[in-house]
């Protein structure tokens, strides 16, 4: 019973950490999985044992092939016809969420968001309507479209490994099909006839972008030879500046807030505006007695842009200061503005702690990498498309398709038509190494290893087996009523963590249930977790894709339960049901 109450203290002590965001996940996780090795609850070989676990590693590959996609300019070039610029809304909505579901089944959905997201943010703005009315639905149809087969979440695979773990067999390629394409298109209508219906609107036209501009804080000085040096704040004009708000002054470490139209500006002073970053940007362009600190070199020079990015949950930006990180170094960029949703922000800019969601606007060099998909993705600026030669495209999709057909036919693994399709890329250098290492996320890879860690402490603590028997009498010994358990016990982690957390956790305890029922198929025990670690769709926090489109679209959290809450009940309803038509269980 002792493994029992470590292993209960230690995953509380994972989702409060997890969810307050005291570290990066991957360091919780090893905290974690070191402190079940001392309590003799795994051994090495447990902990070491993802390294070599296949759907891990698939993971890893179907990134890098996920690049070399976006790269070859496909997915652009069919979205560009499908989702013109003369579609109305509703048509609109429509052709993305459906075509963006499809893509969400063969590439990974994450980067898919990314990649779409300028795209869809630009058409939005273009047309005079709210980006808070399109890009909740492109997460969401990449949320469900994932759920389609085996490669199109991460989920999906991290599950499959927990299963080769346990001694089940691999699941295949299509095995998410019969459920994943009902569900979503059931969701897929739910968003274009009802949900589309119940998304905000911050506003219309170009008023919605100045409205969510008015949030941004943007950090200027008083230079030595200013003439606003010994001026009032009225004398300097500085009162009544049209879409701006001059917030505090900064002096010698003391704050000045409110600020008196009266009180006499002094040089090297800090002043922080809150409002229309285009104003400030004009205002600096226009005057020498007012800079900005971080960029005021770049902003004059005419190669340079401006550009507007969202920091996603697993950048190194998080919890750092542009100052820690020598956020200009590493980029070519300076930051000029910040904007968090729902909260002012004050201080010097380079002193404030970067947040997953936060909104940047940046001054870039001509070394500034867009591309860079892993710290942040720019919104503001569609990426440039690298031209591959064509026969090199055309040779590519040729063997990556023959891999996805004959492993859906079970004649090859997909693990080894993979390895083929990542060796023709090598052979003709379609990436570039840099671009590899920059594209493959490491903090994901051994957060991934030591789920499967965690997964091993639940079983071998016993905890499984008990929960098991726990939801097993609460649900009568009724096996429906055990599986709408499980998806909800799941889906409920995965709101406040992550969906790697949360199927470690649950899914020994369905494996444990089944087998305590003494059921012969294992499969939709295995999917229910799968589909319901996907199904976040209440929470910014449940999914990377919600987050990254948390700040762009200007939502509340109130925003995600409104539309969120009736496609989560439409998604557990339409799951169970298919799933036991499918597995008459």
């Amino acid at each position: 019973m002792l493994d029992i109450y470590i292993v209960i203290v230690v995953v509380l002590f994972m989702l409060v950490a997890l969810y307050q965001e005291w570290s990066q996940p991957s360091l919780v996780f090893l905290i974690a999985v070191v402190i079940f090795f001392f309590a003799g609850i795994v051994s090495i070989q447990d902990i070491l044992h993802g390294l070599s676990n296949e759907s891990i590693i698939i993971i890893l590959l179907l990134i890098i092939i996920s690049e070399v996609v976006k790269k070859t300019a496909i997915i652009g070039f069919v979205l560009n016809r499908l989702l013109r610029p003369n579609l109305t809304y509703h048509k609109f909505i429509t052709r993305l969420t459906t075509g963006v579901a499809f893509f969400s089944g063969w590439i990974n959905n994450t980067p898919l968001v990314a990649f779409l997201m300028p795209f869809v943010y630009d058409w939005a703005r273009k047309k005079g309507i709210s980006p808070s009315k399109v890009l909740l639905p492109l997460s969401y149809a990449a949320l469900m479209g994932g759920t389609i087969t085996l490669i199109g979440t991460s989920t999906n695979l991290v599950v499959n490994g927990l299963a080769v773990e346990s001694g089940l067999p691999s699941l295949h390629l299509f095995d998410f099909i019969y459920v994943g394409i009902p569900v979503t298109i059931l969701g897929t209508l739910y968003l274009i006839f009802i949900g589309s219906r119940w998304l905000p609107d911050r506003g219309n036209a170009l008023t919605q972008y100045d409205e969510k501009s008015r949030e941004y804080l943007v950090e200027t000085i008083i230079p030595p030879l200013s003439g606003f040096t010994g001026k009032s704040i009225e004398e300097a004009g500085l009162r009544s500046l049209n879409d701006l708000y001059l917030v505090q002054i900064l002096r010698h470490n003391e704050t000045i807030a409110p600020v008196s139209p009266n009180e006499v500006l002094q040089k090297n002073d800090c002043l922080f505006f809150a409002g229309n970053t285009d104003r400030i940007v004009d205002l600096v362009l226009g005057t020498k007695d007012l800079i900005l600190p971080y960029g005021t070199k770049m902003i004059n020079q005419p190669q340079n842009h401006i550009v507007e990015a969202v920091i996603p949950n697993n950048s190194k930006l998080h919890n750092q200061t542009a100052k820690e990180f020598q956020f200009r170094m590493h980029y070519d960029a300076a930051i000029i503005a910040i904007q968090r949703n729902n909260e002012k922000l004050r201080g010097k800019l380079e002193e404030i702690k970067l947040k997953a969601g936060d909104l940047l606007l940046l001054v870039t060099g001509k070394n500034f990498q867009t591309e860079n998909d892993q710290d942040f993705q720019v919104i503001t600026k569609v990426k440039k498309i690298e031209r591959m030669e064509g026969w090199k495209v055309t040779v590519f999709y040729i063997i990556l398709l023959t891999a996805f057909t004959l492993s859906a036919v079970k004649i090859l693994p997909l693990f080894i038509g993979l390895l083929c399709v990542i060796g023709f890329i090598a052979v003709t250098d379609m990436i570039k190494p840099a671009d590899i290492r920059r594209t493959l996320d490491f903090n994901l890879f051994f957060l991934l290893v030591l789920a499967l860690a965690l997964g091993k402490a639940v079983t071998n603590s016993g905890l499984a087996a008990q929960m098991a028997d726990f939801i097993i009498i609460f649900a009568s010994d009724n096996t429906l009523f055990v599986m709408i358990s499980l998806y909800i016990i799941t889906n409920l982690i995965s709101m406040f963590v992550t969906n790697a957390a949360a199927v470690a956790i649950t899914f020994p305890i369905a494996l444990a249930a089944a087998t305590e029922m003494g059921v012969e198929n294992f499969k939709p025990f295995i999917l229910v977790i799968a589909y319901a670690a996907s199904a976040e769709f209440m929470t910014p926090f449940g999914y990377q894709t919600n987050l990254m489109v948390y700040g762009p679209g200007g939502y509340k959290f109130k925003d995600y339960i409104r539309v969120g809450f009736p496609l989560s009940l439409l998604y557990l309803v339409a799951t169970i049901v298919i799933l036991k038509l499918v597995f008459g269980y």
